[in-house]
């Protein structure tokens, strides 16, 4: 009898662990999945998000029940708000920012069927970049439950249960839920509770490193693994069984028949950025990559685009020539770093993309069948004009990405085997 009293108590007492874990995981919520409680001091601050966020998004789209949705990379997280007034009026009153950094193709595609499926969006903005559609950088499914089309009784149960397993009793959770406890500092304050990325966090981290030292981090990480991982820099579409234009069209797809209006946009990278597309010969990649879009949504949608748009934010506007501060402690208006703008930018695009009043085309223009080889070409011409005014920066950019790439040929990875 002791010793089954024994066993009770031991029992008992992992219950109570358990349970007590349990309701610490949910009422913290260091996820921001539940929002029981939101309180100041307590649990506002969400400061253990950003390494769990593939993990929290799927089921903030699930419970939100959002009609409109950012899907995309590191980019759309930080420029784009989504309290936009005029994106408001156009797709629904709430939205929500699903993107994730390093985000794929792929990945966006699953978490737009996972929205589908779960929610009622209706209206979806969408980053497309040069990195996602090479098929020498890996790509792989959600690496989370999300829902899918045809999915059973069964499989919802199956997902849902493993879904509450990670959030309620995983140790990495309560190790996140026992940090965000500890880590109430707003200066700890890195996302939003709308999913976006905290500005003034960013801009304070921007501030204290210096815009110029930010810059030749994200450009010379561009160069060297960002559009291609190969040591001989090589870009494909496709390769092997990787075809990621194929991800791309399973996106128009879906959109299409859900009645989703689906606007693509290519970021406005700064114009150091571009400098170095150029100089990595990745130029025409680029340009290709525009052309081999339009034609996929032209493909799925007839010429009249209706409901589907692609927005190019590329090339050498004013915004993109912003001057980089080589000192820090002083602020750039539209850009964080070469690769990530401004949510001030962020919503300049945004009246342009959904025709605000106030908006100003200068920055950007919508890609059609009509305008394409002149967009291009205006393109090129202000590349050369920039160049010319700027001679000495363009050549300094340019043997810093040659310098990296003969480099990257000797110490970086070769890339013999198709991608998988």
């Amino acid at each position: 009898m002791p010793y089954r009293h024994y066993v009770i108590a031991v029992l008992s007492c992992l219950a109570l662990l358990v349970t007590g874990v349990m309701l610490m995981n949910w009422l913290v919520d260091p996820l921001d999945v539940y929002r029981v409680v939101r309180k100041e001091g307590f649990n506002r601050v969400k400061s253990a998000y950003i390494p769990y966020a593939r993990l929290a998004k799927p089921s903030q789209i699930e419970r939100g029940q959002y009609e409109r949705l950012a899907l995309g990379s590191s980019r759309m997280l930080m420029g784009i708000p989504v309290d936009h007034a005029a994106w408001i009026q156009s797709g629904g009153a709430s939205g929500f920012n699903a993107s994730i950094q390093g985000a794929d193709l792929r990945q966006i595609r699953d978490l737009l069927e996972h929205a589908v499926v779960t929610s009622h969006v209706k209206s979806v903005v969408i980053d497309v970049d040069l990195f996602m559609f090479n098929a020498w950088v890996p790509t792989g499914e959600y690496p989370y439950p999300v829902a899918r089309f045809g999915e059973t009784a069964r499989e919802r149960f199956v997902r849902e249960r493993d879904t509450g397993l990670s959030l309620l009793f995983s140790p990495s959770i309560t190790m996140a839920s026992i940090d965000t406890l500890r880590k109430q500092d707003e200066k700890k304050d890195k996302v939003m509770i709308d999913g976006t990325t905290n500005p003034a966090k960013e801009l304070n981290q921007v501030l204290k490193d210096g815009y110029e030292v930010r810059f030749r981090q994200f450009e010379d990480r561009m160069v060297r693994t960002g559009w291609s991982p190969c040591s001989d820099n090589r870009y494909a579409f496709a390769m092997g069984k990787t075809d990621k234009l194929e991800y791309f069209r399973d996106i128009l797809h879906v959109a299409k028949e859900h009645h989703i209006d689906v606007k693509f946009f290519i970021s406005p990278v700064h114009v150091r950025l571009q400098e170095m597309i150029q100089a990595a010969n990745l130029w025409s990649s680029q340009e290709e990559m525009k052309r081999k879009l339009l034609a996929e949504m032209v493909a799925v949608y007839g010429s009249d685009l209706q409901g589907v748009a692609l927005w190019d934010f590329s090339g050498y506007h004013s915004y993109a020539q912003e001057m980089v501060p080589q000192q820090p402690g002083i602020p750039m208006q539209w850009y964080l770093d070469s690769s990530h703008f401004s949510q001030a930018l962020g919503r300049k695009m945004l009246d342009v993309m959904f025709a605000a009043p106030a908006a100003e085309s200068s920055c950007g223009v919508q890609l059609l069948p009509d305008n394409f080889d002149e967009v291009l070409q205006q393109q090129r011409g202000q590349q050369v004009a920039w160049q010319t005014g700027h001679a000495g920066l363009s050549q300094d950019l340019h043997q810093r990405t040659v310098a990296i790439l003969r480099d990257k040929a000797i110490n970086g990875t070769a890339c013999k085997a198709a991608a998988n």
